[in-house]
């Protein structure tokens, strides 16, 4: 009975994982390049808001790269809100004596219970802004130089976007581990932009997010998603896409691409995708739930009919065709995301990519949801 009720198993869940990165793969190959218009004049007053934490040693680069922007100067403003630095990174930022930068320390808030300091670092910057388009990304990240204009284009091009997701990238590796990560994040890049421009599933990367003043304050901002130490991003999009499900755009464009460093140690990329993953149970959105349910049980199928083949031979094949699934499914989709972005010398890693996929899916997927929390940022969520 538990042999046949497996092969089931297996069948609707590879079934159902394959015709997912199918839909993503499509949705990712049709979805328009955002083209920027040689003629366009910005309107736009933009606030630039970083929250940072003991960011010393990246937020030189980080800075330089958000003023070396091609927008005018007097249309957008800098704001590093330092969350309770240890090191120097308000020395190294004043260094830079940027005349639009403005620097606020939450030293207000130190002796007061705060769940998400993120959140309440960004809170205090909006509440600070002068933009009418709030644009977020982490001091860790450099900005490419059309990257503010393209944003503020999109926005201006039509009066019903609400909020932009922009893409990330990691970006100088220097080892196998590192690689990976960069494929695996480009396959996150296109699934989020297949999803958002499909309305099926709403991602994003608080690294890369742009979206109106206004309508942060209309949907209450972060209230209601701040009990927990992340979401800042995903959770937000997720509050302004119900109430305007129209309003979400991904920005498929190299001018606007944000790039970060993959992590160095595997503690460290456990913790941050145990981070990402302990959001799913706030989502409300019950399909974004299905899609990763979809992609968790499938993992979980692979191990099982592993283990059924010691029990009965005949589930080798069936492992087998499970990881040829897994192997068609994600080639397709990385193929074309490493094409848009010019990195397809990734794929070279790709066979032991597809194993570290399955394995870092199935075990962060069954740790995030045992609710024993992570560490970031030297603080943990519990």
């Amino acid at each position: 009975m538990f042999s046949v009720f497996s092969f089931f198993f297996a069948a609707i869940t590879g079934m159902g994982y394959l015709l997912l990165m199918l839909r993503y793969t499509l949705g990712w190959k049709k979805m328009p390049k955002f083209l920027p218009a040689s003629d366009y004049i910005p309107k736009t007053k933009i606030s630039v808001i970083i929250a940072a934490r003991n960011e010393a040693a990246n937020i030189v680069d980080c800075l330089k790269s958000i003023a070396s922007q091609h927008y005018p100067p007097s249309l957008y403003e800098i704001i590093l809100v330092d969350d309770h630095s240890e090191d120097n990174t308000v020395e190294s930022a004043q260094s830079l004596y940027i005349s639009n930068l403005n620097i606020i320390e939450m030293t207000l808030f130190k002796d007061i219970p705060v769940v998400s300091y993120k959140k309440k670092a960004l809170e205090t910057a909006i509440a600070a802004a002068a933009g009418d388009l709030i644009v977020c990304t982490d001091a860790d990240c450099v900005a490419s130089p059309a990257w503010l204009s393209s944003l503020a284009e999109l926005y201006e091009k039509n009066n019903s976007v609400k909020l932009i997701a922009g893409p990330v990238v990691f970006h100088k590796e220097s080892s196998l581990f590192e690689r990976f990560q960069s494929l695996d994040f480009l396959g996150m890049m296109a699934i989020t932009g297949a999803g958002i421009t499909g309305k099926y599933l709403f991602m994003c990367n608080g690294a890369n997010l742009a979206y109106s003043r206004a309508v942060f304050q209309e949907v209450g901002g972060f209230e209601g998603i701040n009990n927990l130490a992340s979401g800042d991003d995903m959770l937000l999009m997720q509050k302004i896409a119900a109430k305007y499900p129209d309003g979400i755009r991904f920005l498929k464009s190299r001018e606007s691409i944000i790039s970060t460093r993959a992590e160095k140690k595997l503690s460290a990329f456990w913790h941050q995708r145990i981070r990402w993953a302990s959001k799913s149970g706030a989502y409300k959105q019950w399909g974004t739930q299905i899609q990763l349910g979809m992609v968790w049980l499938f993992m979980l199928s692979i191990l099982l009919s592993g283990l059924m083949t010691f029990w009965n031979s005949m589930f080798f094949f069936v492992f087998l065709v499970q990881w040829l699934l897994k192997a068609i499914s994600d080639y397709m989709l990385l193929r074309e995301a490493t094409l848009f972005f010019k990195r397809t010398e990734l794929l070279g890693i790709f066979l032991p990519a597809l194993f570290l996929h399955w394995l870092y899916i199935l075990t962060v997927g069954f740790w995030a949801n045992l609710k024993l929390g992570y560490r970031w940022k030297g603080r943990s969520s519990v």
